[in-house]
Order: C-alpha cells, then sequence, then structure tokens
C-alpha cells in the first residue's frame, strides 16, 4: 500500500501544455510510484496526447486508466473519484480558514494541509450499499412515481 501522497504540483506555465505534463510524469510522478501502482487520468487535453499515452504505455503497461488508455474512464465522469471526497474536504476545511493575499499564499495553503496527510488516510474505503426497491416505472418517454 502507497503510504503517502504525492503532490502538489504546480505548473509556472499559465496553461498545462503536452510537454510540461510529460515532463511532470517523466521526472516527478513515475518515479515516485511504487510498483503494481495504478495512476488515473481524467480528460484533461495534455493527458490525452498521443506522447502521454505512448510514454503510460511504455512505463505502466496496463495500469494507468484514463481516455484511450488500457482501462478506460468512462465519459463525462467527474474527475473526483468517491475515494477523493474525504482527502479533498479533509484539504479544503484546512484551506478555507483564511482569506488568501497572494499567490505564494495560495501554494502555501494548498500544500499546507497535504503534508498533514497521514498513511492511515490515504487507505480506501469501500461502503456497499444494500439494493432498494425500485420506487419509479418507466413506461416508454413516462416516469411515474409508484404509490406506497
Amino acid at each position: 500500500m502507497h503510504d503517502k501522497l504525492t503532490g502538489p504540483v504546480f505548473f509556472s506555465e499559465k496553461t498545462v501544455a503536452e510537454r510540461s505534463y510529460l515532463d511532470l510524469l517523466e521526472l516527478y510522478t513515475l518515479p515516485q510510484l511504487p510498483s503494481r501502482t495504478f495512476l488515473l487520468q481524467v480528460w484533461a487535453l495534455p493527458h490525452f496526447c498521443h506522447h502521454v499515452r505512448n510514454h503510460l504505455d511504455r512505463k505502466m503497461a496496463g495500469r494507468w486508466i484514463g481516455r484511450g488508455g488500457p482501462i478506460a474512464w468512462p465519459p463525462r465522469s467527474p474527475d473526483l473519484t468517491p475515494v477523493d471526497f474525504p482527502l479533498w474536504g479533509y484539504v479544503k476545511n484546512i484551506f478555507y480558514q483564511v482569506k488568501i493575499n497572494e499567490l505564494q499564499h495560495l501554494k502555501a495553503r494548498i500544500r499546507d494541509p497535504v503534508a498533514t496527510v497521514t498513511p492511515n488516510m490515504l487507505q480506501v474505503r469501500i461502503f456497499v450499499v444494500p439494493p432498494r426497491k425500485p420506487t419509479f416505472k418507466f413506461t416508454r418517454k413516462l416516469c411515474i412515481r409508484k404509490k406506497h
């Protein structure tokens, strides 16, 4: 189990392009990942460029999730996965405690709570929701609420 959070990473460019994203993967992200780790990429354009996908196919064969990858990320899915919600909520609770003054302060307000994330907070918890009786009846293009 990976016991640390990698990041955050701040780009100096106003827009993250194919080359800067590929540099991030080659020089920073992939060297830190333990073997058998999966990488999730979402819909940002630099994630989908052929140079990035080819590099991931070579370095993480079958272990990356994303558009055009060996494990597809479903279209129109949110960028945050259910596993991200508690972690992002934790960071936001700390981040929004003070007003941001400038760019360096903004970066510190992101970096500081991320640095306090413990290995226990990174454990994946899966909650199983029991199936419910359907409360709606679908007929052709009409949806009618069932009476109880």
